[in-house]
């Protein structure tokens, strides 16, 4: 009776590590980060990290007394998530903004499914997904060390917005002034926790030694993106920069080392994980190369985190004992391929509902297919009658006469047609998302020399920029700064014409195609002088060309 025999479930093998433990060495791995947060950021990143952390226990605390759960907030998982969270968003985010995201992550996401270990996806991801109802907010991006002397000032007003680089390379072009060392440090724009992959990959060196994460997920995503951008470089980017830029930019080292690999949603076996990290790249890699918004690391997780149990049940762990001899290619027989065959039928009979599936995205696709060609004439219809409106807008004349012009030298004007007294020109300079297709009218007679080579209106016929943000782009008032002038300037860089909030480059992009309007009628009226200085103007925003 002394050698009793106990049959229990898994698991059979324990650890002396515990939950506590776990994410005490993720909080520590996440230091590095938050030390080149405040380095680049000021003390602001600190105080958002802070509270973020407190917000979180505070919520989960509270959410689990109120419903009379037992209350174990020393697991420091909520610590993880708030920190997490703090890394996922600008340094100028509204503190309430922030903590609404944390009562989202934690009772919502988490709470709601039964607390830790039972949520279906990263929470801190989920959160970051919820906050973009403030996309205005959450593009909000500073510039590297802007506090300057202020270091321990809290609030933002003072900082200067920018773009951050894949904004730049979702267009096929580098950030302006700066270089992957950059990047590699973090003296970029960015989310807090995101921009200095120096940091994130000591951290993720230590979560590596200590054995808290597996390196299947962080080396199958990062190696599937580093395919994808080296095989398929986006835009005009050579194969080395679309390389290093989307593998050191963006979130794509914070979300592979310590959110893809949350234990909770992603897959358990080896294989699968295997699997789970190169569908993360794939749909990372394909959002930021087709995708409205440059950045596609958190819904990559996030759609892998809804399928990681299936990728799961499909690539199961070979069980002890399974697995047979390799069949010699001697020994394989027409009866032989037949009894395989059948195997495959039956496999198909016992998973239809994937069959189905794969039948309705065909059929999806299709129908697709077909509206794309029954709609692809009215809309072509509908967006050359609002070209033709938006002509008569900027310039009234009794005709408009197209005229060539030399493409090379004007790379942002699509089309360039005389009128009478002046000059129209479509333009289509890159903004955030894509491609912010503007109508120019010129003054041209020769009679007011007042009103000679100035705007005489703008109007945007078609753009993709984010609402709320660079969609602004086409509200009459602020196109009227341009209307009058020769030469035009954002207020930023010593002109007269206010950018619009949380939307830099787009408004440059629309200044940069305004500029290249007059620079082609300075062209067509043959001034020199002026083309010179239009040359030069040319030369700074070649970035905003396609």
């Amino acid at each position: 009776m002394q050698n009793k025999l106990l049959v229990t479930s898994s698991p059979h093998l324990r650890t002396r590590n515990d939950t506590a433990q776990l994410m005490r060495d993720v909080i520590v791995a996440l230091i590095p980060a938050l030390i080149a947060a405040v380095w680049v950021f000021g003390f602001r990143a600190l105080l958002l990290t802070l509270i973020s952390a407190g917000a979180c226990v505070f919520f989960e605390w509270g959410f689990r007394k109120l419903l009379k759960r037992s209350n174990d907030i020393t697991d420091f998982s909520a610590v993880v998530t708030g920190i997490l969270l703090a890394f996922c968003v600008p340094v100028t985010l509204p503190v309430w903004m922030l903590v609404a995201g944390d009562f989202f992550a934690i009772v919502l996401v988490k709470q709601l499914f039964g607390g830790i270990g039972k949520n279906f996806m990263n929470p801190a991801l989920a959160a970051r997904a919820f906050l973009f109802s403030w996309p205005q907010s959450m593009n909000n991006w500073t510039e590297p060390r802007w506090y300057h002397s202020n270091f321990f000032t809290p609030g933002t007003a003072d900082a200067t917005t920018i773009a951050t680089p894949l904004a730049f390379i979702g267009q096929g072009n580098l950030p302006e002034n700066a270089s992957i060392f950059d990047a590699v440090i973090g003296n970029i724009g960015g989310s807090m926790g995101e921009v200095s992959a120096v940091a994130l990959l000591i951290g993720a060196g230590y979560l590596l030694w200590r054995r808290v994460i597996d390196w299947r997920i962080p080396a199958s995503y990062l190696g599937t993106v580093a395919a994808i951008t080296l095989l398929l470089p986006l835009g005009g980017l050579t194969r080395t920069d679309s390389l290093f830029w989307n593998l050191f930019s963006g979130g794509l080292i914070l979300g592979a080392f310590f959110m893809a690999v949350d234990y909770t949603t992603c897959p358990v076996n080896p294989t699968a994980k295997i699997v789970y990290g190169v569908g993360c790249g794939v749909i990372t890699a394909a959002i930021r190369a087709k995708g409205g918004y440059p950045e596609g690391v958190t819904y990559a997780i996030l759609v892998m985190n809804a399928v990681s149990p299936l990728i799961d049940r499909y690539f199961p762990r070979k069980r002890f004992g399974e697995g047979g001899k390799r069949i010699p290619l001697r020994n394989i027989t027409p009866d032989l391929l037949i009894g395989l065959l059948k195997k495959g039928l039956s496999a198909v009979r016992k998973n239809r509902m994937v069959v189905v599936l794969a039948i309705i995205c065909a059929a999806a696709a299709i129908a697709l297919g077909a509206v794309n060609s029954v709609t692809e004439k009215p809309i072509s219809d509908n967006l050359r009658d609002k070209s033709e409106a938006a002509m008569r807008e900027v310039f009234a004349s009794s005709y408009y006469d197209e005229i060539e012009f030399d493409a090379a030298r004007h790379p942002l004007v699509t089309r360039f047609y005389e009128a009478d007294g002046g000059y129209v020109a479509e333009v289509a300079p890159n903004g955030f998302n894509g491609a912010v297709t503007l109508m120019v009218g010129i003054c041209a007679d020769e009679g007011n020399q007042d009103k000679y080579l100035t705007i005489s209106g703008v109007a945007v016929v078609s753009h993709s920029e984010t609402s709320g943000l660079g969609a602004e782009a086409q509200n009459p008032d602020w196109l009227a700064q341009f209307v009058g002038n020769r030469h035009s300037e954002l207020s930023k860089d010593g002109g007269s014409i206010d950018a619009l909030t949380g939307a830099t480059i787009t408004s440059r992009a629309v200044v940069s195609g305004v500029n290249a309007a007059i620079a082609l009628v300075t062209d067509a009226e043959n001034i020199s002088g002026a083309a010179s200085a239009t040359e030069d103007q040319l030369a700074k925003e070649d970035v905003y060309a396609k």
